[in-house]
């Protein structure tokens, strides 16, 4: 809820659409305006900028301990899950368990500040819904806001740019699982027991996630294959991928389950698989083991394969349809 005071977000619009989210628990996240955080109650989290702060909390000093005070004021208030302001070159103040924490500051040529907080939330709201923490959800926002700050207009920032720029910043999700090279990857895989899926993962689902999660149980270190958007044009047609290989590896490297992605630009993985030797090979529930790539070559050396079972419905083919046929016209 991006609440630019204008009179749309009342009262009662605000306390129904976080009422409702709630009952579905869907998390709300609320970029604040006026004076009054009681209008927000029981939000996942609200972001006011300083200024903001200081109206709903009456705290003028950018001193810890004043920042700290205005912090617990403001999540007593509004009875929010969590409670942060932004404080621009310094960067993002927030309470973890009653104590205060600070993002990283980002070093930026500032040129214009108009969208980075509507950047903060975009960002933050990409990282909450995949389940990272909320120290590096907040740190990868204010990341992105660092990167907007510098542009000319209100121009959005890409996964692209976030990709480009990140390599040197621990907590951006952690790009340094998507790897290149294959024997530097069989390095880092020595003496651990290692599992390894493929697929387009074109759509990110819960049944993705459920296959990633399964798939981690059964050993050490999970490796995922990802198929090229060359890979994926040849096997689903022209008009996929719907999202770009950068972007769908940017997304499985943020998950907690997954060790490392590596893009392969083959119809199968093949050659992956005999290149890695993985301990277990696993796919879902919609395949038998005789029509899983190198399940024999894995049972060769004395691998496993393993099925997990798929979440009912769910698949990217499936959620492309009701989007495009939402009545199921």
């Amino acid at each position: 809820m991006s609440d630019y005071n204008k009179g749309f977000l009342d009262y009662e619009v605000c306390k129904k659409v976080i009422d409702l989210a709630n009952q579905r628990h869907v998390r709300v996240i609320c970029d604040v305006k006026g004076s009054d955080p009681k209008k927000y109650a029981n939000a996942f989290l609200i972001k006011p900028n300083f200024s903001e702060f200081s109206a709903m909390t009456g705290v003028t000093k950018k001193d810890d301990a004043s920042i700290a005070s205005g912090l617990i004021t403001l999540q007593s208030l509004s009875h929010s899950s969590n409670v942060m302001v932004t404080m621009g070159g310094l960067g993002i103040y927030w309470l973890e368990n009653g104590l205060l924490k600070k993002s990283e500051v980002f070093h930026a040529n500032v040129f214009n500040v108009s969208g980075a907080g509507d950047t903060v939330n975009a960002y933050l709201s990409i990282a909450l819904a995949f389940d990272v923490t909320l120290d590096l959800a907040i740190n990868f926002a204010n990341f992105a806001a660092s990167i907007k700050v510098t542009k000319e207009m209100t121009l959005p920032v890409s996964i692209d740019e976030i990709i480009e720029k990140s390599s040197n910043y621990r907590y951006v999700p952690p790009l340094g699982k998507i790897v290149t090279s294959i024997p530097e990857l069989k390095s880092a895989l020595n003496g651990k027991k290692v599992v390894f899926t493929n697929g387009c993962f074109d759509i990110l689902h819960m049944g993705h996630i459920k296959l990633f999660e399964e798939a981690k149980a059964f050993g050490d270190v999970l490796v995922v294959g990802l198929n090229s958007d060359q890979s994926v044009r040849k096997l689903k047609g022209p008009s996929r991928p719907i999202n770009s290989q950068e972007s769908r590896a940017y997304l499985l490297a943020s998950l907690s389950f997954v060790d490392f992605v590596i893009v392969f630009d083959d119809d199968t993985p093949i050659d992956l698989i005999k290149t890695l030797e993985p301990n277990v090979l696993v796919k879902g529930g919609d395949y038998l083991e005789n029509q899983i790539v190198g399940a024999d070559f894995v049972k060769s050396y004395g691998g496993e394969v393993k099925i997990v079972s798929l979440v009912p419905g769910l698949s990217t083919t499936n959620i492309i349809f009701k989007i495009q046929k939402p009545n199921n016209e």
